[in-house]
């Protein structure tokens, strides 16, 4: 059985400051995590469901974003093999 990897989120927002995430995405849904991924970049917000409470941040107030690990399958409009220089 392999074992559930887990997806990192990083923000780096405008003020500076930067706040990760993690979490488990269901086994084999590399193609529906591409697509949310996708979804995730072309909204007004992002919203993170924390153990205590929801975390709602506008994506204007974020300058990038990292995911880690990269994911198997291709998503549209991302730059593959790219190395940072």
């Amino acid at each position: 059985m392999e074992t559930p990897r887990k997806i990192t989120i990083k923000l780096n927002l405008i003020d500076g400051n930067s706040r990760s995430f993690t979490f488990e995405p269901p086994p084999n849904q590399d193609l529906r995590m591409a697509a949310r991924i996708k979804e995730f970049m072309n909204q007004q917000s992002v919203a993170f469901q924390l153990p205590d409470k929801l975390l709602v941040i506008p994506m204007d107030q974020v300058q990038s974003i990292e995911f880690t690990p990269t994911l198997d399958k291709k998503i549209e409009g991302v730059f593959w093999h790219a190395k940072e220089i």
